[in-house]
């Protein structure tokens, strides 16, 4: 073999090796700018992640949600609490408590202006029953008193010529006690969590005393 043969032999073996080693950094280069978007890629998706978690956070926090909640028994034991407000409220659980009972009531959502819950309270029921006959028999009382003392006046004038006063002491007694047994003043607590429609925690705390039937005007 000639030197001319052996030099382009050479040559040929070394333009494989340039071409071998450009192909090479061709590949890498392409793969790195694919990692390179795909790098950018990412961070464009968290960024838009970021920008949509904070507009949510700024839409809650400047919501305008309005519920208000107000309740009243509707028969003996029986008690409804609705939502007085404009708007809507999701995922609401409520926790109404009279004299130690607590009922709970659950609702996927309570529209506003009206939307209620409702509770049954069998206790309460029983106390109040309990009430209203008690009532009921002073109230038998003072009317046989009534009556008696309407005889005794009619027979002191027939026999002994004399009038009686015009009322039974005893008559403000027994009238005092009704009255007292109607108005029975009874614990109640209130527990109200719920969500706004962007998903806004609330809650609604209240306690006080109560009687035990529809409240009155």
């Amino acid at each position: 073999m000639d030197v001319v043969a052996v030099g382009g032999l050479v040559v040929g073996v070394g333009s494989l090796g340039v071409a071998g080693w450009a192909l090479r950094v061709a590949i890498q280069s392409k793969q790195e700018s694919g990692k390179a978007n795909q790098t950018s890629e990412q961070a464009l998706g968290v960024a838009n992640e970021a920008n949509t978690i904070a507009y949510r956070s700024e839409a809650r926090e400047t919501e305008r949600h309005d519920v208000d909640w107000g309740w009243d028994w509707a028969g003996p034991g029986f008690l409804v609490l609705t939502n007085t407000g404009d708007d809507e409220a999701r995922e609401v659980r409520a926790d109404m408590t009279v004299d130690g009972e607590t009922v709970t009531a659950r609702e996927d959502a309570v529209p506003g202006r009206g939307g209620d819950l409702r509770f049954r309270f069998p206790l309460a029921a029983a106390r109040r029953a309990d009430e209203v006959r008690k009532r009921q028999e002073y109230e038998r009382e003072i009317t046989r008193q009534i009556e008696n003392h309407k005889e005794a006046e009619r027979q002191a004038k027939e026999r002994y010529g004399v009038t009686l006063s015009a009322r039974n002491p005893l008559q403000d007694d027994f009238q005092r006690q009704a009255l007292a047994t109607d108005e029975q003043m009874h614990r109640w607590s209130l527990r109200v969590v719920w969500v706004s429609p962007l998903g806004q925690p609330r809650t609604h705390e209240d306690e006080g005393f109560c009687g035990l039937s529809p409240r009155r005007g």
